[in-house]
């Protein structure tokens, strides 16, 4: 009865482990897209702050 039950556990374990992984690789592309996204505003952000500062000192030499 102890190893069955043992077996049954392993196996539900297993099933787990693979249906996890499984859940992995379908999330995978949605992970690397927002990832990118993420870079992508970070780079429009880092690139509005440089024009707004270069701006600040092409007026402030005015």
């Amino acid at each position: 009865m102890e190893g069955r039950r043992r077996r049954t556990y392993e196996e539900q374990a297993q099933l787990l482990a693979d249906l996890h992984e499984y859940l992995d690789l379908i999330r995978y592309p949605t992970r690397v897209e927002m990832l990118r996204a993420v870079d992508e505003a970070a780079q429009r952000a880092d690139c509005l702050a440089r024009l707004d500062n270069t701006l600040l000192r092409a007026t402030a030499a005015r």
